[in-house]
């Protein structure tokens, strides 16, 4: 058994969620080797970097949310890796969006 930065315990051959976080964890892995951060013509998200994720209003929301659904499916999960390596939190507002759309 392990623990992460934020001290939730997980074990690496246990696939399952542990429910301690928003957005599992386990659906957006992070790259075994490789931080480098690629963007996926998103760099006007930058200016959200530090922002928590509860904080942002509609037109914000909405930026993340064009970006969201012009990108390939394949790509949704590198892009939610890019943003926490860039320091952007996801708007909660659609959270369950992404995740709806990685897993179909």
């Amino acid at each position: 058994m392990k623990s992460n930065a934020k001290g939730h315990s997980y074990s690496q051959e246990d696939n399952t969620c542990c429910n301690a976080h928003e957005v599992c964890e386990k659906a957006f892995p992070k790259p075994v080797i490789n931080d480098d951060i690629e963007y996926y013509d998103d760099e006007e998200l930058d200016v959200f970097k530090g922002k928590k994720s509860n904080e942002y209003v509609e037109n914000e929301v909405e930026n993340f949310r064009e970006i969201l659904y012009t990108m390939q499916v394949n790509d949704i999960k590198g892009w939610f890796r890019s943003l926490q390596l860039r320091g952007i939190e996801l708007p909660d507002d659609i959270k369950d969006e992404t995740l709806m759309l990685t897993n179909n």
